[in-house]
Order: C-alpha cells, then sequence, then structure tokens
C-alpha cells in the first residue's frame, strides 16, 4: 500500500500498532530476527472508506488524550504526600506516654 488520497497515514499508522504482536511473530531468524519484504507485504490491514478512517482517528487521539491526561495526574498526585503525613501530631496525656501504665 502507498500513501494516497485515500488513506489516512495516522490510520495506518494505529491499525500497525494494533496488530504489531502479530507482525513480530513473523520475524525469523536466530541471532538477529528480521521481517523479510515479502513478509512485509502479505500483511493485511482493514481499509475502511476515508471518513470512517479519520473518525477511527479521531477517537483514538480522544482516548491516547485522556490517557495522558490521566498519566499526568497519576504522577502528580504520586508526588503529593499522604495527607496523614501533613497532619498535626497529637499531643498524649501523660497516663499514655509512660511506658509502664500503672494507672490503669
Amino acid at each position: 500500500m502507498r500513501p494516497n488520497e485515500q488513506v489516512d497515514l495516522v490510520f495506518i499508522l494505529h491499525a500497525i500498532n494494533a496488530i504489531k504482536d502479530e507482525i513480530l511473530e513473523r520475524r525469523r531468524g536466530v541471532r538477529q530476527k528480521n521481517l523479510s519484504l515479502g513478509k512485509i507485504k502479505d500483511i493485511e490491514l482493514p481499509m475502511p472508506p476515508l471518513p470512517e478512517q479519520r473518525r477511527i482517528v479521531g477517537i483514538l487521539g480522544e482516548a491516547f488524550e485522556g490517557i495522558a491526561t490521566a498519566k499526568a495526574n497519576a504522577e502528580k498526585n504520586s508526588k503529593t504526600p499522604a495527607p496523614s503525613s501533613r497532619a498535626t501530631p497529637i499531643r498524649l496525656h501523660p497516663t499514655w506516654q509512660s511506658p509502664c501504665r500503672t494507672n490503669w
């Protein structure tokens, strides 16, 4: 397949990523696994009409933006100390501080 006006290249990128494991399984070799041009040409990608490709790209773009935002928030939250670590220490009555609680 060659880029043309009927193909959204970002759609192709997502389609290839979706079958990445299948593509990697086609590699052959002992020391260095390679993917021959013939095997690459045998890969079939689903190719919906261009408007559908663009719709899918839009949906995936929004999803990936949401994931990036969630990751950023999680990272930010992991750097914030837990509320309990900011709590004011309490002062116990001397009876409770004593190692030998004789006033039971």
